[in-house]
This record gives C-alpha cells, structure tokens and sequence, in this order.
C-alpha cells in the first residue's frame, strides 16, 4: 500500500502558492541575494523575505519568512537544501523541532543538524510553529503543517518520502510526538520515525508543575486543564498523574504512535525532573503496545561540566541521526486509532465523528491481499469512508466487518467502486437497499448501514 501512496501524491491546490519556494530558494542560494515577494499579504501562504543564512559548497541555508498565515501567526522556517552532485536522488528529510523560549534558529545556532544533514545529503526544515512558547498547540502544529508540507511539495522530485524525520528537544520533543501523533493522512508527508529528547508530554501536567506558564498554556487552550481537558489532551501524547508524574491508565492520543518508530533520550544530569518524568512515561505507554520498534536510552555521562545539562549537547546528535537513517516509513495495517478532528483522514479512513469535541476511538485492519477490512469497538464515531480504488484490493468480493463499542450505529461508505455492486450480503445473507445499504451513482459511493452489533458484509464489485 506504501507505494501506492507514493504514486498519488502530489498536485494538492493547497499548496500553490508555496510552490514557488523551490525556484526562489535556488535562486537565493545560488544568487546569494535576498528576495522580498510583492503584495504579499493579498497572497496567503506567499513568502515576503528569503533571506540566506549560510551558502555551502554543498548546497543552501534559508530562512523563510511567511507573514500571512490562515492561523494569524507569522510562520518563519529555516530551510538546507542539498545540491552537490555527491547526493543524487531522493534524499530523506529531518524537521527539528525546537525547545522552549527558542526558534527555528535553534537548529543552525545551538545543534549541530545542520552540519549532520550537510554531511549526509538530506534536506533539514525548522519551523518556528507560530510561537517559540507554542506546546504543541493546535495553532502551533497548523503553522509546522503548512511549512512541513509545502517544503516538502516544493521540493517534491528530490524527496524520499519513505524517509521524512523528526527531531526535537524539550517543548520540541512533546510537539514532535504530538504533531506525528495527529498527523496520520497517508497522502502528506509521514515521518518514519522520531527521535525524542526529554519531552514535555503532557501540557496539563506542565501547567500543574510550571506555574510560569499556565498562562501560556491557557491562551492556547481557551482554559485551565479542569475546564478544557479535552484541548489538552488532543495535544498531549500521554497523560500523567497531576502529583506523582506517573503514567495514568487508558486510551491517550500516543496510541497513534504505534506505527511510528521512535527513540527517547533522557540524560541523567538533566536537572529538569518534571521533564524526564514525562518523557520516561511515554517509554512506559509504549511498552503496553502489542508491537513497535521503540528505543531508550538513559544517558549517565557526568555532564557537570556543562552551564546547564538541559541541552541539546548532552546527545551524539550524529548518532541520533545514525538511528533515524535505519528506519523507512511502512504504513500500518492494523491498530487502535484515536481521532480528535472531525471529518479528517486518519490513515485509510476519512473519519466523522458523533459528537464533537472529544476523542473518537476504534479498532482497525486492513488486508489488501485478503480483501478484508475491520472497524470495530468504535466509540464516538459517526461514520468512516475507505477509498476503495485507492487501496489496491485483489478482484473479488471485499469482506468488511463493522461494530461499535457504545451502543450507536455508524455508517461505512466505500468510495471508488466505480460502479454499483452486483452483490451486496450482510452476516452471509443478501442485504436490503434502502435498509441496510444504499449506491449514489452520481458520488460513487456505497453506503453501509451498521449496527451497535458486529456485522460482516461482503461486497462484490
């Protein structure tokens, strides 16, 4: 199914308008000059400045200023593209994500992955996400999509998309679980996997412990963690204890990291203890999948030396780098799936919700080669559509079994047939139009009437 995907990006409207960024960045790399757009504020999304940070013999460091952001924050990204003909072909991408009270400067000031990227051949983007205070914030991760996407489009020819990379220290860390956490539409750029320094996991628990930035936190959110829990949650991976910091029981938003291979880095001198509590709780989340490939690591080097051991010096950045380079993304084919945006594609599945402003859960598989598709212990969740033509199914009738877990009745709808069924069965006996399915010829669309129940339809073209 991955390269299937492959094949079907591209060409997306939205991004027009940073289709230009490819040409104009070369033409600043290779010029060595500043461009400043025209009119840019009557042209969302279009930068105003491109201004060169370093030109290398080995290719170009530009920092992108994109003032007119749907989110009404400023939108700044620090971009190395790589062109010395030692690096032909795709090239995998790294998107470091900073730490608190810094910016997407952070990359090129206080690391050395501008240096690792240049010494591989791989393209590196830092956004700022609209604020150096954003936690992952939902304006925040607008503003990193927007960058991350369209970069990533502009430089579409030259990218492996099998191998787009996360980074991020600190406040960077938690965004970068969280973004890869909410970000699981298979025709945009997925990160293959993550790399995790002393995060900050969850947001109420940092409001809880830091009282310097409750009130960041509430002008993210619209409220204390008691009156909005759930815009907390849908940013935070884990949830944790408000007192102890430990790893509290049930469903969180990291569930969606199951597919995603990562790596948590926590330095033993770091004095930051609410930080690495958190951080420790996610590698405790992730031991309670069913499978995954999860790395720790609990660095006991004396860092006394150092001003201070809450930094990005205490990690080999190189072998960080090392780790992500063995990982390629493979899209899942089963797991458990927590939904907190309506109407939104989560892997194969575009997603409707029941009742807005909660979470949406529900079991899931697909086997491609069996024909067979599985939603089931669904809660909160409104209906589901599977582009059919999209999947690459064998001919042959498609099995898919549907039920929720709260008692409602969710509506399935296959897209992409291309033409009405010639045999509809539920549970092995012939399904009744109108009651139990329905075809719209005009949308191509086959709808599916489940139950609260456990149903097994099969569908034949």
């Amino acid at each position: 199914m991955g390269e299937r995907i492959v094949e079907e990006r591209g060409g997306r409207a939205g991004f027009a308008a940073l289709a230009r960024i490819a040409l104009l960045v070369v033409a600043v790399v290779v010029g060595g000059r500043e461009v400043r757009a025209q009119g840019q504020m009557s042209q969302p999304g279009v930068p105003s400045e491109i201004n060169v940070v370093e030109n290398y013999s080995t290719g170009g460091l530009v920092e992108i200023v994109i003032p007119n952001m749907a989110t009404g924050f400023q939108e700044k990204c620090l971009v190395y593209m790589p062109f010395d003909s030692l690096h032909l072909g795709p090239r995998p991408v790294l998107v470091v994500f900073h730490p608190f009270g810094q910016n997407h400067m952070d990359a090129y000031d206080d690391t050395d992955l501008v240096e690792e990227c240049r010494a591989r051949g791989w393209f590196l983007i830092s956004p700022l996400g609209a604020s150096k205070k954003g936690f992952s914030s939902l304006t925040s991760q607008a503003n990193q999509e927007f960058v991350i996407e369209g970069v990533v489009e502009a430089f579409a020819p030259w990218v492996d998309y099998t191998r787009i990379y996360g980074i991020g220290f600190s406040m960077g860390a938690g965004d970068a679980a969280a973004y890869a956490a909410r970000h699981l539409d298979p025709f945009d750029p997925l990160f293959a996997a993550l790399f995790l320094h002393t995060g900050s996991m969850d947001k109420a628990y940092g409001w809880q412990t830091n009282p310097g930035t409750q009130w960041i936190h509430e002008f993210w959110t619209g409220g204390t963690p008691s009156q909005v829990p759930f815009e907390y949650e849908r940013v935070s991976p884990i949830k944790v204890d408000s007192f102890t910091g430990l790893l509290l029981p049930g469903t969180h938003l990291g569930t969606n990291l199951q597919h995603v291979p990562n790596k948590t880095y926590i330095a033993d001198d770091d004095p930051n203890f609410e930080l690495k509590q958190q951080a420790y709780a996610l590698v405790q989340y992730q031991a309670g999948f069913p499978s995954g490939d999860f790395a720790y690591e609990f660095d006991t080097t004396d860092y006394s030396a150092l001003p201070l051991a809450h930094t990005w010096d205490t990690l080999d950045q190189g072998a960080a780098l090392d780790w992500l380079a063995q990982r390629q993304l493979r899209l899942p084919d089963s797991g458990r799936l927590r939904v907190d945006v309506d109407d939104h594609q989560y892997w194969w599945f575009r997603v409707k919700q029941d009742q807005l402003g909660a979470f949406t859960d529900f079991d899931w598989s697909v086997d491609t080669a069996a024909n067979t598709v599985s939603v089931t212990g669904s809660e909160n969740l409104g209906g589901v559509r599977i582009p059919y033509s999209l999947m690459g199914f064998q001919p042959g009738p498609l099995t898919i079994t549907t039920g929720s877990a709260d008692g409602t009745s969710d509506v399935f709808i296959v897209s992409g047939l291309g033409a009405a069924p010639t045999a509809v069965l539920r549970n092995g006996a012939p399904a009744q139009q109108g009651t139990h399915f329905n075809y719209n010829a005009v949308a191509d669309m086959l709808l599916l009437y489940g139950t609260p129940a456990s149903v097994d339809w099969t569908v034949t073209p």
